[in-house]
């Protein structure tokens, strides 16, 4: 699909989706917003999408960070974004591709089960009691525990070879 705002590219299992408007410092429209959630349910439901890189603002930096940045509309140089938690890392602007594509793919990498079971952990456990997140991990690493992909990972480990995960093998 062509888009106005985006662009869009996927390779070796990671959609890289750019907003690409810098005469408006890349500012959020409707025509955006629309763009990315059309480019967003493409790669959820493309079996070859493995891993996309997005932000979820407050979680990242917290309500009043984010509050701050959206009110405003001021703009943040990498060392803030960094100390706001809003990035983990601050790379030259000549590597920032190349970083955000090794890391994409290391990523693509890692089992799918296990690395959804762990977002999962993290995104709902976030909004537990301690109590309850505890028990939900659990929850969840039985389950991982239990995949095909545990019993892959192993296998590979001890004939020390790559893994072929489960929905890798679909996708070849």
């Amino acid at each position: 699909m062509a888009y106005q705002h985006l662009h869009v590219a996927t390779a070796d299992g990671v959609t890289t989706i750019t907003i690409n408007r810098p005469q408006a410092l890349n500012v959020l429209t409707a025509v955006t917003m629309q763009e990315l959630e059309q480019a967003f349910l493409a790669a959820h439901h493309d079996p070859a999408v493995r891993v996309v890189i997005t932000q979820r603002l407050p979680r990242q930096v917290g309500r009043k960070h984010a509050m701050a940045l959206i009110l405003t509309g001021e703009m943040i140089d990498a060392q803030e974004a960094y100390r706001i938690g809003l990035v983990n890392k601050v790379v030259p602007l000549k590597d920032l591709m190349a970083e955000a594509v090794k890391l994409a793919r290391l990523l693509a990498s890692k089992s799918p089960t296990a690395l959804q079971l762990c977002l999962e952990a993290v995104n709902r456990g976030c909004e537990m009691a301690l109590d309850e997140g505890l028990e939900y991990e659990a929850t969840l690493f039985a389950m991982a525990v239990a995949s095909g992909d545990a019993q892959e990972g192993t296998q590979a480990f001890l004939e020390k070879r790559t893994p072929v995960w489960a929905r890798a093998r679909q996708l070849g």
